[in-house]
């Protein structure tokens, strides 16, 4: 299980071969007015520059963004219930 770092707001975001938009969503997250959240990636097998996009972004904002590891193909639900567990008040999906 991933260990939750309290924040009230869970943004869940799954990609596969975003590139041409992820980092426009990602922006648009990190614009927000409300800086309690946190926003959990998951990439279903990207082939393309979607995860060099993704691993780059969270590197330079650690704080908000984490990619979650697991399976690719459909897993993304299962490590966002385990990222989730426990603390999380407002739950968004996009």
């Amino acid at each position: 299980m991933i260990k939750n770092n309290a924040k009230t707001i869970a943004i869940l975001m799954a990609t596969c071969n975003g590139e041409k938009y992820v980092e426009e969503m990602l922006r648009s997250l990190e614009k927000q007015t409300e800086d309690d959240f946190v926003c959990y990636i998951h990439d279903d097998g990207s082939t393309d520059q979607t995860m060099h996009i993704l691993k780059k972004w969270v590197e330079d904002h650690p704080y908000h963004f984490m990619i979650l590891e697991g399976q690719a193909q459909g897993s993304a639900k299962d490590n966002f219930l385990d990222a989730c567990a426990g603390g999380i008040r407002l739950l968004y999906v996009c």
